[in-house]
This record gives structure tokens, C-alpha cells and sequence, in this order.
């Protein structure tokens, strides 16, 4: 059940035009039962993605994941390889969950990574100033190869974009709508994947296809 979430969807208007109602001024609660069990469990409402487009709640979600990380790891004696696995195998699968379905901006990812690169690097014996070229670069080129938040979401954006797409499913047939909506807005017989985001970004509204 904690794995589930719902929406209530209520609209406040003003001069004439709708706007969605916050929490506070259209509080609800839902209630069910799971399995066999007659006792109902409260669903967690769904304020990670907001259907408004809004990311603030997702990124102080994702924050308080990570500054539970930071007080966590601060104080416990780990060696170099144990804090490496404490992050790949424990942190990074919670922040990057929701991260497909998501538009973070760039500057939101590294709020979000900061506190766990704070408390992670001094662990693996390195400044936590160290310039993140060498923090989030190939091995190959003598980073430390570890992942950055920001290419981790473009990368699951990708995938889930694409995947649907060959699917041909009903995602992928809402996802060919919303692209149709856009290079209508945009107004260019080049599609929109193929144009620099910034020549259009003022004619159409940020979305999860304008992250991507």
C-alpha cells in the first residue's frame, strides 16, 4: 500500500479561470483495505509529481533522503569500499526511482546530491571540494566515475521515452500526442527534437518532454 498514491483533483476559479486547489484548500484522505486484512491503511497522497507540473515536492522528498544519508554516514566508521556500496546499492536506487518520471533542473539534481557527496567523499579520502569533472568522470580519464544525478535522470527519460515509443503502447500513444501539442505551439515544420531548446523554450510551457 505504500507503494500507492492518488490525486484528488479540485479546481479553484477566479475571474473565470480554473487553477488547481492546494492541499489546505481541498484536504481528503483515502482509506483501503489490502488483501484480506479488513483494517483500511491510509494511501500516501500523490505529491511527489504533481499533476500541476511542479517538482518542489519530489525534490524535498529526494532531499530528505539524502540529508538522512548525511546524518547516517557522518558518524558511522566505514571503510573506503563501504561507503562506495552505502551509496551505489543503498542511496542512489531511492533517488533515482522516480527520476525517469520526473523534470528536475540541473541545478535541483545537484541540491538533491549534495549532502551525500558531502558526507560520502571524505569517506573515499577525498576533499569534498574536489571539482565534480573529477568526482562524476570516466576512470578511464582518472575520475572517480561516480554517478551524477542529472545524467542518470536524462538517461532514464530516454530509455522510458524510447521504450514506450517502440512499444507502441497506450503510453507511448499519449507521449506521440504530447509531442504533436508541442511542435504545434512551437509552430516549426522541424520537429522539436531536433531544434535547440532555447530558439522555442518561451512559446511552450517547461514539461517533461522539454527536460528530455
Amino acid at each position: 500500500m505504500q507503494k500507492s498514491f492518488w490525486y484528488l483533483l479540485a479546481w479553484v476559479w477566479k475571474n473565470g479561470k480554473p487553477s488547481l486547489a492546494t492541499i489546505k484548500q481541498s484536504p481528503g484522505t483515502m482509506n483501503l483495505t489490502t488483501g484480506t486484512n479488513p483494517n483500511t491503511t491510509e494511501v500516501p497522497i500523490g505529491v511527489y509529481l504533481s499533476p500541476s507540473g511542479s517538482q518542489q515536492k519530489q525534490v524535498k522528498i529526494l532531499r530528505q533522503y539524502a540529508d538522512d544519508y548525511y546524518t547516517k554516514i557522518s558518524t558511522a566508521k566505514l571503510t573506503p569500499d563501504e561507503a562506495y556500496s552505502s551509496y551505489m546499492l543503498s542511496l542512489r536506487p531511492r533517488l533515482i526511482y522516480p527520476l525517469p518520471c520526473s523534470s528536475l533542473t540541473e541545478n535541483q539534481c545537484k541540491q538533491v546530491q549534495a549532502p551525500a557527496l558531502a558526507t560520502l567523499l571524505p569517506k573515499l579520502h577525498l576533499n569534498r571540494h574536489t571539482c565534480h569533472a573529477i568526482i562524476f568522470g570516466d576512470s578511464r580519464y582518472g575520475g572517480l566515475g561516480l554517478p551524477d544525478l542529472y545524467t542518470d535522470q536524462g538517461y532514464g527519460q530516454l530509455k522510458l521515452l524510447v521504450g514506450h515509443l517502440k512499444l507502441r503502447d497506450e503510453t507511448g500513444n499519449l507521449v506521440l500526442i504530447a509531442i504533436s501539442h508541442i511542435q504545434i505551439h512551437v509552430g516549426s515544420g522541424s520537429k522539436i527534437f531536433a531544434l535547440p531548446y532555447p530558439h522555442y523554450a518561451k512559446w511552450v510551457e517547461q514539461n517533461w518532454l522539454t527536460s528530455i
